[in-house]
């Protein structure tokens, strides 16, 4: 019995991937038909079917972009790009479509920046990083007390020091899980406040990155090049 229960298992699991490869190749075959509207609804089929892979995000992308619609091209290709970050083709995409839109943003170097981080936080654990905090503290306190010409080494303890408050900081960056999102009209104003009455304080455009720094039912609180503003959820979508 139990036989039989692994092999109708692997069989199912055989005709899930067989169908899977069809639908790409349907998908691919619209796209190259010059059909992209189609393809589209297709990787979106298998998305919700729960095959999330970096490459249909980024044919997406691809779609979208030979349809105009720059903004939804920047959403998937950002999708994509949070699966894998090392690709060449997916940088260069978003890099094109960054040229095209109005809030511009370097997304190399951001992309360099981050993986940057990554390297430097990712060197020791978050638990250790603070012990190692806790140590230089009391090394520089014992400096500090005993008055002696240690000039450099407490230059050094200090750099240490503000190396290790930055990976505690990014640590806990990561673990709130920082939400950004897409614009994908081709315009809104940015309200000073979270109603149609507040005041308009600057404009976005269609394929603007935003941080989302908190949402309700209607209204978003975003942060983009360091100016801070409430626009409807409807008017992006999140990475």
């Amino acid at each position: 019995m139990r036989k039989i229960i692994i092999l109708l298992i692997f069989i199912t699991k055989v005709c899930f991937i067989q169908a899977e490869q069809q639908n790409l190749e349907q998908a691919k075959q619209k796209y190259d038909n010059k059909d992209y509207y189609g393809s589209v609804l297709i990787y979106n089929q298998l998305i919700k079917e729960g095959f999330i892979q970096y490459e249909i995000f980024y044919n997406i992308g691809n779609c979208y972009f030979k349809m105009d619609s720059i903004g939804k091209a920047i959403l998937y290709f950002e999708k994509a790009l949070k699966l894998n970050s090392n690709d060449k083709n997916i940088q260069q995409n978003l890099k094109l479509c960054n040229d095209l839109i109005i809030n511009k943003q370097d997304y190399i170097s951001i992309l360099i920046i981050k993986n940057i981080k990554h390297k430097i936080i990712n060197i020791l654990p978050l638990k250790t990083w603070i012990t190692f905090l806790i140590i230089l503290l009391w090394i520089l306190l014992i400096l500090i007390v005993i008055n002696k010409k240690t000039q450099k080494l407490k230059i050094v303890i200090i750099s240490l020091i503000t190396l290790s408050l930055f990976s505690i900081k990014q640590y806990s960056n990561d673990i709130k899980k920082t939400k950004y999102g897409i614009i994908i009209n081709i315009s809104i104003d940015v309200k000073s406040s979270p109603n149609n009455d507040g005041k308009n304080i600057f404009i976005l455009h269609e394929g603007a990155k935003v941080e989302v720094l908190q949402k309700n039912s209607i209204w978003s609180e975003i942060s983009i090049n360091n100016e801070i503003g409430w626009i409807k959820n409807q008017k992006y979508s999140e990475i």
